[in-house]
């Protein structure tokens, strides 16, 4: 293994690791990970192997059940905490925040961290204070989707990001529904069920997950369930919006690195596709960016110019961005989230994305996170 380490304008550290198998280039941040099979997990809870809470009011003995956990996950992908690019750590509030950040550091080699967002908000199960999903580097070279209830790996090569879709009426309906959306929207692209590789569901309220979990077990009846992360949001219509990620071979030909995608019958967006299809490149993991200043307007352009400027640090730029989740705790800065949008993007090229309303605001008092996904040109 060969290490090289660079600073540039004596402001930015970057390392870059290579490994007999794939780059990893760590960028303050951000993390930007060359074609390689991605282990994508479930939501990860501080619980045993009998489905026991583990450290009732110890935060600290929470994360560590988790982190436990999540290595387990792992194994099965033929992965390390080691090899994790990206966490997404939910908790139940702002305070855990330096604890979960303190651990971290701890727990991953310096310069090696990876990006990291926290989503603050309700968690299904009591006592629950925290609990993590992941994207981590696996060794699977089989070129296939593997998948289990605990983590999905997406195979080496092209991926799609399907934005988040809904249904109206009660939980059980509005699930089923949004699940045949998807499905349809897969066949667009001349995929099927069997490409899903991760489900990602925001419901409301959060202690009606079952009713949810049930719909989307009997979506993949007879074939392998693959990890859903559920989160809570606030949203009373919809009930729930569903996205997803999956496997999808680049179409023979396409030199397009990145390809922003509307079905048939679909208005299109000025902020946001419906559809985005990464073919090749190198992919890039952001941390959480979120907004900072005493109104709505300064935490919206603050957040988006460390978007642009975090993206130009990785060789990249706004056109490039594939996927977003935009996590807002008003209605008033969901709102102003569309209009400032229109400003930042090219409206032929807005990223995938979902919007969720949550109960609390962000890490020091931020309304807006933005959690990117982007490839480099």
């Amino acid at each position: 293994m060969k290490k090289r380490i660079l600073l540039l304008s004596g402001l930015l550290l970057v390392v870059y690791t290579v490994c007999s198998a794939q780059t990893l280039r760590y960028v303050t941040g951000a993390v930007i990970v060359d074609p390689a099979p991605l282990a994508h997990t479930a939501l990860i809870l501080p619980l045993n192997g009998a489905g026991k809470l583990i450290g009732k009011d110890d935060p600290l003995q929470q994360i560590n059940q988790v982190f436990s956990n999540l290595s387990r996950v792992l194994e099965e992908a033929r992965s390390k905490s080691k090899d994790i690019i990206k966490l997404n750590v939910s908790v139940t509030s702002a305070d855990i925040v330096p604890l979960v950040k303190e651990q971290i550091v701890k727990r991953f080699a310096k310069g090696k961290e990876p990006a990291v967002s926290f989503i603050v908000g309700k968690l299904l199960h009591p006592g629950v204070l925290l609990a993590m999903d992941a994207v981590a580097v696996a060794a699977l070279p089989d070129g296939r989707v593997v998948r289990s209830p605990q983590v999905g790996v997406l195979p080496k090569g092209g991926m799609v990001f399907i934005s988040g879709m809904a249904a109206d009426g009660r939980l059980p309906e509005a699930t089923a529904n949004t699940m045949q959306q998807l499905l349809s929207t897969l066949k667009f692209l001349g995929l099927n069920k069997e490409h899903i590789v991760q489900v990602r569901a925001f419901v409301h309220p959060v202690d009606s997950t079952g009713l949810v979990e049930q719909e989307v077990k009997a979506f993949f009846s007879g074939s392998p369930m693959p990890p859903v992360v559920y989160t809570g949001w606030n949203s009373k219509k919809p009930l729930v919006e569903i996205e997803l990620i999956a496997a999808s071979p680049a179409p023979a030909g396409n030199t397009s690195s990145i390809e922003y995608l509307t079905p048939p019958g679909v208005t299109p967006s000025p902020v946001y596709s419906k559809v985005c299809r990464i073919n090749h490149g190198k992919k890039i993991y952001l941390s959480g960016i979120y907004g900072q200043g005493n109104d709505i307007q300064t935490q919206l352009q603050t957040a988006f110019d460390t978007l642009k400027d975090r993206m130009k640090q990785c060789g990249s730029d706004l056109e490039h961005l594939a996927k977003a989740l935009y996590y807002v705790s008003s209605n008033e800065i969901s709102t102003a989230l569309t209009d400032i949008r229109k400003k930042y993007y090219n409206p032929k090229r807005p990223p995938a994305a979902t919007k969720g309303l949550l109960s609390q605001n962000g890490p020091d008092g931020s309304q807006i996170l933005i959690d990117m996904i982007g490839v480099q040109p």
